[in-house]
């Protein structure tokens, strides 16, 4: 998995900027445990999952935005970042509430297969907007 810094050198790698699409990978991952857990289906199984919806999403992007090869950058969130130091009542309803078990697991295999990009203390919705 990229830090920041890695990314920002990935980006200013050569490649055209029209070619980068970054995506905030937290809600596929989060889904792929919720159906793991609904359903007792094993890891491999939400792998594919994982895999069948980053298919699906490049090759949407691609007809949409008329890309052939997208490069797909996946940008995932910290647990706890700076807007948490900022208030204590940021995301506070969320305190205390169910989560799916594996999604850090699963979040692991997505980024050893596909570029992804995490930095501490960050959202991926942060990364997104600080990259792009």
């Amino acid at each position: 998995m990229y830090s920041l810094k890695q990314a920002e050198e990935l980006v200013d790698s050569g490649q055209p900027d029209d070619r980068y699409v970054w995506f905030d990978a937290d809600t596929l991952v989060y889904l792929a445990a919720l159906k793991m857990e609904t359903f007792d289906l094993p890891v491999e199984c939400a792998e594919d999952m994982m895999t069948d919806m980053y298919e699906r999403f490049k090759k949407r992007i691609s007809e949409e935005c008329w890309l052939d090869e997208p490069i797909i950058i996946s940008c995932f969130s910290d647990s706890h970042t700076f807007r948490n130091r900022l208030t204590a009542t940021y995301k506070a309803n969320r305190k205390g509430k169910w989560k799916p078990n594996y999604i850090r697991t699963l979040r692991n295999a997505y980024s050893k297969q596909f570029v992804s990009v995490f930095e501490p203390n960050y959202e991926a919705d942060d990364l997104v907007a600080i990259l792009q």
